[in-house]
């Protein structure tokens, strides 16, 4: 079974976008069942929350073997049943991850109807603004900058040289 979660502040996990994206505008239907899939990073994560319970399951996210996503999928859902709302990751990140869950997302919401939310990963995190650059491969790089879970800039991509003298405002 999973585990309770404290606040996350170092990497966005499946519990940040419920935490942060979806409860805000879901407060008026506190009964509501919310399931959220992050697997852009190192670390997949996937998240549930209702009236009662709130836990987050995360494992190694591995590009060739996306076994541990159903694996966690299916026992929340035999505990907990369906979702109301699915939040999904859509990165940037892992291509393959981020295909995973999007794709396992909707399977989920065509099967039950579910309300679906796609989140940029990058605006999950708790803190209010922050500066994001992440390595896009092949020697090239993406800056963001996120202001209360909101893109205010970017993300647009930048080559490793030109990272060097890369500055924000």
């Amino acid at each position: 079974m999973g585990r309770p979660v404290p606040r996350i502040h170092s990497r966005t996990s499946a519990l940040d976008f419920v935490r942060d994206k979806v409860r805000k505008h879901a407060d008026d239907q506190p009964k509501m069942k919310i399931l959220a899939l992050e697997l852009s990073a190192a670390r997949g994560s996937l998240a549930w929350v209702d009236a009662d319970v709130e836990i987050a399951r995360e494992w190694a996210n591995d590009r060739k073997n996306s076994a541990a996503l159903f694996e966690n999928l299916d026992h929340v859902t035999k505990q907990f049943g369906a979702a109301e709302i699915i939040v999904v990751g859509l990165g940037p990140g892992s291509y393959a991850g981020t295909r995973v869950a999007i794709s396992a997302a909707i399977g989920l919401q065509v099967s039950s109807g579910a309300r679906l939310i796609g989140v940029p990963s990058i605006c999950a995190m708790e803190i209010a603004q922050y500066c994001v650059i992440g390595d896009a491969r092949r020697k090239t790089f993406f800056f963001a900058r996120i202001r209360t879970n909101e893109l205010v800039e970017g993300p647009r991509s930048f080559v490793l040289n030109r990272c060097r003298n890369f500055q924000t405002q």
